[in-house]
C-alpha cells in the first residue's frame, strides 16, 4: 500500500465499505442461501443477456452482468468446518519486504463493534479464533506466507462469499496462460493455485500464498484466441503476490491499528478497496514488461485493458472509485475491481509505454 493509504482508506475504503458491505456482505449471505434453495441458479446475481465479447465473432461473449439483490433470508447457525493450516512445506524464508513509512491516521470514526458484527453475522466462522488472529506481517517468512495463503483462501471459498466453478477445459486454458507468466516471477520457490469462481461479474483478485483467482464471466468474457488478455491480467495478479503488495499494505500503521484480525482485515479492506493506485499501476507496468518479454505486439499488450474499459463504462464505473454509489447494491468482491483506478486511465498509461518504446527503438 502507498503511503497514502490511510487516507484512500478514509475516502473510499470508510465511505464505500462502511456503507457498502454491510448490504453487500448480507447480500452475499442472502444469495448463498438462495442458492442451496435452487442449486443451479447463481448464489448473488441475476445478469443480463449476454453481449458479444470484443475481438469475437462466433460465439456469443462476455456477458455484461448487473448485480440484483435477492430477498432478505435469516443467517445460517452453523459454522462452515475450517480446515487446520498444512504444515510448512519448506523452510526457505523470503526476503523480507522492507516497510513503508508511516501513514497518516486515517480520517475515520474510532472502529467499533459494528463492522465486525457484520461479519459474524455473515458467518460464524468469524467469531472463531482463525478470523481473529493478528498475524506478524512485519518479517513473515515463506512457510508462514503459505499458511496465511491458506486461511485466506479457506475465508474467500465461505459458502456465503463464492463457490469453485469446475470445467476442466477452463482451468486448462487458465492455468496454461499462467505458465509463461510465472517464469518472469521473482519468487520462484512460491507455488502458485489458480481458481474459477462460478461469478459471472468480470472480476480477478489474488492475495499472499499464491493464490489468484478469476471469475467465469472473466473466462466467459475473453475469447480463447484473446489469452494475451487473460495473460495481462494474471500477470496484474501475480505481481500483487510477488511483490507483496497485501503485506505491505497491512503493515501500515493505520491499519495495524484497527482491532481487528488479519482475516478481517482482508475482507473488510483489501477485498473490497484494493491496494491503492501506486500498487495498482505497479502490477499493470510489472504485466507490462511480461508481454514485452513474451514479445507481445501492440494490440496484444493493450488488449485485456481495451476490454476492461469497455465492460466499465457499460456497468457504471468508467471513473473507477469516483464512480461508485455507496447506495448500490454491489457484491463484496464486485467493489475490488470498481476502486481500482480508472480502466481507461489505465489503458492510456500502457499506451504511453508503448508509445515511449517505439521512440527509444527508434
Amino acid at each position: 500500500m502507498p503511503r497514502n493509504l490511510g487516507v484512500a482508506a478514509a475516502a473510499v475504503v470508510y465511505v464505500v465499505a462502511s456503507c457498502t458491505i454491510v448490504s453487500a456482505l448480507g447480500r452475499a449471505h442472502r444469495g448463498s442461501l438462495k442458492a442451496r434453495a435452487e442449486p443451479e441458479a447463481h448464489a448473488a446475481v441475476a445478469v443480463d443477456p449476454p453481449k458479444p465479447a470484443p475481438g469475437r465473432e462466433s460465439e456469443p461473449a462476455p456477458p455484461v452482468p448487473v448485480a440484483v439483490a435477492p430477498a432478505p433470508s435469516p443467517p445460517r447457525s452453523e459454522p462452515p468446518p475450517m480446515p487446520a493450516p498444512p504444515p510448512p512445506a519448506v523452510e526457505a524464508r523470503v526476503e523480507p519486504i522492507p516497510p513503508l513509512a508511516p501513514s497518516p491516521a486515517p480520517a475515520r470514526p474510532a472502529a467499533g463493534p459494528a463492522e465486525l458484527s457484520v461479519l459474524e453475522q455473515l458467518d460464524p466462522f468469524f467469531k472463531t479464533p482463525a478470523a481473529k488472529e493478528k498475524w506478524n506481517l512485519d518479517e513473515i517468512d515463506l512457510a508462514a506466507e503459505r499458511r496465511l495463503g491458506d486461511r485466506l483462501n479457506a475465508m474467500v471459498m465461505l459458502p456465503k462469499l463464492n463457490r469453485l466453478y469446475w470445467n476442466e477445459a477452463m482451468q486448462t486454458r487458465l492455468e496454461e496462460a499462467a505458465s509463461p507468466v510465472l517464469e518472469g516471477r521473482a519468487r520462484k520457490d512460491l507455488k502458485y493455485e489458480f481458481h474459477v469462481l462460478d461469478d459471472d461479474l468480470f472480476n480477478a483478485f489474488s492475495h499472499p500464498g499464491g493464490h489468484v483467482y478469476v471469475t467465469r464471466g472473466l473466462m466467459n468474457g475473453i475469447s480463447e484466441d484473446q489469452d494475451y488478455a487473460l495473460q495481462f491480467i494474471l500477470a496484474h495478479e501475480i505481481a500483487h503476490v510477488d511483490q507483496g503488495h497485501a503485506i505491505r499494505a497491512l503493515r501500515d500503521p493505520a491499519l495495524k491499528a484497527l482491532p481487528y484480525g488479519t482475516l478481517e482485515l482482508f475482507c473488510l479492506f483489501i477485498f473490497p478497496a484494493g491496494y491503492g493506485e501506486k500498487f495498482e499501476f505497479d502490477a499493470d507496468d510489472w504485466a507490462y514488461r511480461q508481454s514485452q518479454r513474451l514479445a507481445m505486439s501492440r494490440h496484444e499488450t493493450q488488449g485485456f485493458l481495451s476490454i476492461l474499459t469497455r465492460y466499465a463504462a457499460a456497468n457504471g464505473f468508467p471513473l473507477g472509485a469516483k464512480s461508485i454509489d455507496k447506495d448500490a447494491p454491489i457484491p463484496l468482491f464486485d467493489l475490488h475491481i470498481r476502486t481500482h483506478p480508472p480502466a481507461r486511465e489505465r489503458l492510456k498509461r500502457i499506451k504511453e509505454k508503448l508509445d515511449q518504446a517505439v521512440k527509444e527503438d527508434g
